[in-house]
């Protein structure tokens, strides 16, 4: 019996002090692999998850026979004179503990895997920790409902004996500490932000932490992260959107109301969708300056055909800095934007995203048994790699999420989100999933997304979205698929859809003007036209732009085109030739 790269969770090992990545288990002995030459270690420490116990078993193991493991592709390697990426190593075990533990794992290992891929997170969560799944079947009736929870407790009002001073345990101090555990849960769109938060993990008086926010040097900041927020910021004074954003979130009791932020984030660090269009974000940025409000502009994982486009963007903000002498933070989510950043000028300054900064966030893991102290640390915690980071990118700033333990922040300038953390940290979007297949594992990219999370939101233990996708949603999002797969067909009309869908078409049409503001017609336009642009800035012809994008009719192409855009599809494709040149 042999089982390979068994998850670290269940199965963990230490060679001496050291910890290594164990890659197949048997009862005769285990595998394991190093990047370099191994020294004879003293002894082993192998760590067997219980999941009836929901803690670890540990055997320490010294009577053992070691040996190195030649894989085909090494031998290869050392004929040729090349470097090997790692070693694998052999270890011969006659322990009658270890025995019993591997045997007893692998009657769990079987269970982990079918709970894995038939069970929900809650019955898993269950089975490996004694987490109380029943709990998720508790919702708040709406978001409006879930933020009134969070928000108007005790917890983070102002103390009625002096302004000064917060009641211990308020949101202030479990923000600080990273112990919020009663609102670990995913993130509504918006949310607050308190940079340079240097070393915390300690517990620290309500007032001490109000003070160091007021009177040393600790900025305040609002994110912007979703098309609303944008509208709104963009059409009310900066006081009036304050205002509304307090009152909006149930913060108007908060002493956080009373400050004016020095800084805002725009853009959301998981979901390149909820970016601002060109138009909203310069607008904005002008926006910010008129208001003295500094600014950094948050990126997610730059995707491939992503960076072309991106790469023009920063561009043009960098000139945007440099006509208004200003500087603009960028957070960066994955190395491409670093290494795009290195050519621009030093008006423009990276930040260390949440997606880089990867933390276990799970509001579950308190029912772990175990020491959470060695979640308390990260790479960054590491002095080397922030020198790294220093001496190679220029970052000096690091993004957090609370996540419902105490953390140990870093010296340095560190930025914590709060009072709750994102738990989607891909584009792989779990609602767009359940909305479109009604299945949320099964999980795509949204190419052209329809933005479900404006109008939804998935339900959660105590959060629950504004509305749970009813049956006339999710034929929506049906007919949004088809359209997106389907709209180079140039007969493809209402009809023929409603057909698709076995609905009739007056029906459909109502359900999808009803849900999405828009017409089916409108909405075929919008994706034939975006993949039209894209074929002429590529340099395609126009009448070749045309039928490959779906349009049965050229003439009324034509006017469209010039309809939505102010100029003719052969100006478009001209001016963006000269622009690439």
């Amino acid at each position: 019996m042999k089982i390979s790269m068994i998850p670290f969770g269940l199965l963990s090992g230490f060679m001496d002090s050291k910890e290594i990545r164990l890659t197949e288990l048997e009862e005769e002995g285990f595998r394991f692999r190093l990047a370099e030459e191994c020294p004879e270690p003293e002894c082993f420490l192998i760590c067997f998850y219980d999941m009836k116990k929901a803690g670890y078993r540990k055997v320490e193991i010294r009577k053992f026979e070691m040996n190195v493991v030649m894989l085909a592709a090494e031998e290869r390697r050392l004929q040729e004179n090349s470097d090997i990426f790692f070693r694998e190593y052999s270890v011969k075990v006659e322990q009658k503990d270890y025995v019993q533990e591997v045997q007893r794992l692998a009657g769990e290992y079987s269970r982990y895997i079918r709970l894995k891929l038939n069970g929900d997170d809650g019955e898993l969560a269950e089975a490996l920790t004694g987490y109380p799944a029943e709990l998720d079947e508790v919702h708040c009736g709406s978001l409006e409902e879930q933020k009134k929870l969070w928000f108007e407790g005790d917890s983070i009002k102002r103390n009625p004996d002096t302004d000064q001073n917060i009641e211990r345990g308020s949101m202030c101090e479990e923000l600080r500490t990273g112990r919020n555990e009663k609102v670990s849960y995913p993130a509504v769109p918006e949310k607050e932000l308190v940079r340079n938060c240097g070393k915390y993990g300690n517990n620290r008086s309500s007032t001490d932490t109000e003070r160091s926010f007021r009177n040393k040097g600790t900025e305040f900041a609002l994110e912007l992260n979703g098309t609303s927020l944008y509208e709104e910021y963009l059409c009310r004074p900066l006081p009036d959107f304050l205002a509304y954003y307090w009152q909006k979130n149930h913060l108007t009791q908060s002493w956080l109301a009373g400050r004016t932020p020095e800084r805002f984030y725009i853009g959301n660090q998981f979901c390149h969708n909820l970016f601002p269009t060109e138009e909203q974000l310069f607008s904005i940025m002008d926006k910010m300056r008129s208001e003295d409000m500094e600014v950094t502009l948050a990126f997610s994982y730059i995707r491939e055909f992503m960076l072309s486009s991106v790469e023009k963007l920063l561009e043009k903000v960098d000139n945007w800095c440099c006509v208004h002498g200003v500087n603009v933070e960028i957070v960066v989510n994955d190395w491409a934007m670093v290494e795009i950043l290195r050519g621009k000028t030093s008006h423009l300054s990276p930040v260390f995203g949440t997606l880089l900064n990867k933390r276990k966030k799970d509001p579950r893991m308190k029912y772990k048994s175990g020491d959470t102290a060695l979640f308390q640390h990260n790479s960054l915690n590491a002095e080397f790699y922030r020198d790294f980071l220093a001496k190679e990118f220029h970052i000096h700033r690091y993004e957090w999420e609370s996540c419902g333990y105490p953390q140990e922040f870093p010296p340095g300038k560190n930025s914590i989100h709060l009072p709750f953390y994102q738990t989607n940290t891909s584009q792989y979007c779990p609602l767009y999933a359940l909305c479109t297949t009604g299945d949320r594992g099964m999980q795509q990219l949204a190419e052209h997304c329809p933005k479900f999370c404006e109008k939804y939101s998935l339900l959660y233990p105590e959060q629950s979205g504004i509305r749970t996708p009813s049956s006339t949603s999710v034929l929506v999002a049906r007919a949004v698929v088809y359209l997106q797969t389907h709209y180079q067909n140039p007969t493809l009309t209402t009809a023929q859809l409603a057909q698709e869908l076995y609905v009739s078409r007056e029906h459909l049409s109502r359900a999808f003007k009803e849900c999405t503001m828009e017409s089916i017609h409108n909405y075929l336009t919008y994706l034939r036209m975006q993949h039209c642009r894209k074929a002429l800035e590529e340099g395609v012809s126009v009448l070749n732009a045309c039928t490959e994008s779906g349009f049965p009719d050229y003439s009324n192409f034509l006017k469209t085109f010039r309809r939505l855009y102010g100029i003719t599809p052969a100006e478009y494709r001209a001016q963006h030739r000269t622009m690439v040149r």
